[in-house]
């Protein structure tokens, strides 16, 4: 016998609703469009494969990151696209606990979501790493925590991407968008 239960199809969502929740305010989140999904397939190969036999693995979306952990906080969750992790210690079955070292975010419908709420998140965090990707304008900005501040550097999708937290790596996006 089965542990699936008998759904009521009138009373479920086709799909499942994901939310971020950030200093107790609950974030819904959309469903990525084409380009995010093309965008976001290439980078998860690129990293899988950067990372392939080293310490560290990337994860994807939909996967809780609990970045203030490490401060006692367990409420605040989010989704990045991709992180990062090498402290396995931190990472449990339903999520990672504490700040990784590198998030990427591929910009959708709700841009200030990722590029002020969730910055200001992985800058309280200590995240070292911070990669937004902008494919409206095919702009990519890459923040490296130091001193106390995220430092900077903008990038087009025809340039060579350094990550400047894990040498070597380096983000290609010079590939052709479906649109």
């Amino acid at each position: 016998m089965s542990d699936a239960a008998l759904i009521i199809e009138e009373d479920t969502p086709l799909v499942e609703e994901r939310i971020e929740r950030i200093y107790g305010t609950v974030y819904a989140m959309s469903s990525p469009n084409a380009v995010h999904q093309h965008i976001f397939i290439k980078l998860a190969h690129q990293l899988d494969s950067f990372f392939d036999g080293k310490p560290c693995t990337p994860y994807a979306a939909p996967f809780d990151l609990y970045p203030l952990a490490n401060a006692g906080d367990t409420e605040t969750v989010v989704q990045p696209d991709i992180f990062v992790v090498c402290d396995k210690e931190r990472l449990k079955i339903d999520g990672y606990y504490g700040p990784p070292p590198l998030v990427i975010e591929i910009l959708s419908q709700n841009r200030s979501h990722d590029l002020v709420t969730k910055l200001n998140l992985y800058h309280q965090a200590g995240v070292e790493e911070y990669v937004v990707i902008d494919p409206l304008d095919k702009i990519v900005m890459v923040l490296t925590y130091g001193e106390g501040a995220y430092r900077y550097n903008a990038y087009s999708f025809s340039d060579k991407i350094p990550s400047h937290r894990f040498e070597g790596l380096f983000f290609d996006l010079s590939f052709p968008l479906p649109f």
